[in-house]
């Protein structure tokens, strides 16, 4: 994640949405995201039932989306992937 990324995050939060989060073509990346803490509540909920899903989590709020290179948000989760990064 770069810097640029970060600061597109923060411009675009706002008063009319709990979540700011990035969207590339391959679809939403919730780890890469600001949350509102009013979602807490929210968050607890899906939490005690088990519910760890975030794609699922994202539906349930207002969500405003940042686009984002896919590179830049690339999974890297092995050495392999770290190598190929």
């Amino acid at each position: 994640v770069d810097r640029e990324l970060l600061h597109n995050i923060r411009a675009a939060a706002g008063e009319d949405a709990d979540c700011v989060a990035c969207r590339t073509e391959q679809g939403w990346e919730p780890l890469c995201a600001a949350y509102h803490r009013s979602v807490l509540p929210i968050a607890e909920e899906f939490a005690a039932g088990g519910r760890f899903k975030m794609q699922e989590f994202l539906r349930a709020l207002r969500v405003t989306a940042v686009a984002a290179d896919p590179f830049v948000l690339h999974n890297v989760n092995t050495p392999e992937d770290w190598a190929a990064a």
